[in-house]
């Protein structure tokens, strides 16, 4: 899970990246124009998946200027004092959430998870996909029942198609989404090898069906079996 703070305080903003990263949730503190074009980017190129939290007294502007630049992230409001004015003010300028200081780290991923998965038409904390129960709450997915254990990188890669399940995803949607706040690829094919270790790790649960299908040219769909058979005939 990764996330964008912005505060009109630059250094409210850098000690709370760095108090969430602790947490867990991989953080990195931006300056406004460097916020916005980074959204903005992300917004154009369909990859809507880092979070955005901002907080200080400029969150309402930069919601309605991100929000009017057409960016789709999920963006949560963050006060240092209950306000119940500024909690209406934050959502009606287009914040998803509002949190409180001092936000603990896995709340504030719940929240983002809980945003996400409406974002992509989840409204529950799991989905079925033919034999397969995927969670969106960092449990492993089971299929039939039986738990697939993947890595940490391959569950985030995993979990990155299971919120777009049925959908053709970009290698370059899920990069970002897993390597996002790094500067670079660690090497063009690492998205290929992860998927290839996740198809072999379905096919010792289920004996045979994939669930991961190859869109060539364009990147990869998760889809129950019975669902690629059908396409294919």
């Amino acid at each position: 899970m990764r996330a964008y703070v912005y505060d009109t305080d630059l250094t409210m903003g850098l000690a709370l990246a760095g108090f969430l990263d602790r947490g867990g949730l991989e953080c990195v503190s931006v300056g406004r124009e460097d916020l916005e074009s980074l959204a903005t980017a992300e917004a154009e190129s369909g990859m809507e998946y880092v979070a955005i939290i901002l907080g200080g007294a400029e969150a309402e502007e930069i919601a309605l200027s991100l929000r009017s630049a057409g960016v789709e992230n999920p963006i949560l409001g963050i006060l240092d004092a209950r306000s119940s004015e500024r909690v209406v003010s934050l959502l009606g300028a287009g914040c998803d959430d509002v949190l409180y200081k001092p936000a603990k780290p896995r709340e504030v991923i719940a929240r983002i998870s809980a945003i996400a998965r409406r974002i992509n038409g989840h409204t529950g904390g799991f989905a079925m996909l033919g034999d397969m129960r995927i969670f969106f709450d960092g449990r492993e997915p089971e299929i039939g029942g039986q738990p697939l254990k993947l890595s940490a990188r391959e569950h985030a890669i995993f979990t990155h198609l299971a919120l777009k399940a049925g959908k053709v995803v970009s290698k370059d949607s899920i990069f970002g989404a897993v390597y996002g706040m790094q500067t670079k690829m660690p090497f063009d094919k690492v998205i290929d090898v992860y998927i290839c270790k996740i198809r072999k790790k379905i096919k010792a649960v289920t004996g045979g069906p994939e669930y991961i299908e190859t869109v060539y040219g364009r990147g990869y769909k998760l889809a129950a079996p019975e669902a690629q058979a059908a396409l294919a005939a």
